[in-house]
């Protein structure tokens, strides 16, 4: 996982300390829930042309569990990559955020604040196929 040398665990322990405290304990309680193995696996599946990849679901979870509020840039960043420096990371979030605006179109809006970082706010009356149970 990533450049020899760097230490993933160093990394993400650096980034989740850098963190605000409202965005690092979700993002903790995620990789806890993960590796506990009772993670929620029906949030974020689809089927058909809104299958998304691991990256983007993992992408669209963080948002989803922060719906409304604003996500920074280094918090994404923090959580999907630990390893790799924040410049090559930006460029792979800026793909992956089109990925996603473009798969789940007509459900969600991603909104992104410069200095705030980006939203997902769903559209009117959109009821996820896992919140219906």
């Amino acid at each position: 996982m990533g450049r020899p040398g760097l230490d993933p665990i160093r990394a993400l322990e650096a980034a989740i300390e850098a963190m605000p405290p409202e965005e690092a304990v979700p993002v903790l309680m995620y990789l806890v829930r993960e590796l506990a193995g009772q993670a929620d696996e029906a949030v974020g599946r689809w089927s058909g042309p809104r299958r998304l990849t691991g990256t983007e679901r993992a992408l669209f979870l963080i948002l989803y569990r922060r719906e409304g509020r604003f996500v920074a840039r280094e918090s994404l960043l923090a959580a999907l990559w630990p390893d790799r420096p924040e410049a090559g990371g930006a460029n792979l979030l800026t793909v992956y955020l089109s990925r996603l605006r473009t798969k789940l179109r007509g459900l969600i809006e991603i909104d992104c604040d410069p200095w705030s970082g980006w939203t997902l706010r769903r559209m009117p009356d959109v009821v996820f196929p896992w919140e219906d149970a």
